[in-house]
């Protein structure tokens, strides 16, 4: 069964309030193509540590991890949907889910998604082919 998007991510353009002040805010650059621009694009923005190993294991390892982030909120900002084939952007996709369910048992941190409004039918399109 595909995973329930509409309660996984947020869609929309996100602008910072008084809230996110403490919060750690990454937005991907428009543009990304392929796989390893997204991994790279992300390695950036999140900071990951050196032992990244640009695969998606090592995302999802990451994504579940984030000691390296003080703050208790992540908030990462799609701008774009990147362009990804089908195959790897539903491996994408359930990285960031599975991220975001598993933090939510966590008190350490927050984990947020964001895409564009208009990508939600692709989104739930992909994970519906599954």
């Amino acid at each position: 069964m595909a995973p329930d998007s509409t309660t996984k991510f947020e869609y929309g353009n996100y602008s910072i309030s008084a809230n996110d002040l403490d919060s750690c805010i990454a937005t991907l650059p428009i543009g990304l193509v392929g796989q390893e621009q997204l991994l790279y694009a992300l390695y950036e923005v999140l900071n990951f540590p050196g032992w990244f190993g640009f695969n998606w294991n090592a995302l999802y390892d990451c994504l579940r991890d984030f000691s390296w982030i003080e703050k208790n909120k992540i908030i990462l900002i799609h701008k774009e949907f990147p362009k990804l084939s089908n195959k790897d952007m539903k491996i994408y996709l359930d990285i960031l889910s599975n991220s975001i369910n598993d933090w939510r048992s966590d008190d350490k941190h927050e984990f947020k998604v964001i895409f564009p409004v208009h990508t939600r039918n692709n989104i739930e399109a992909i994970w519906n082919k599954s």
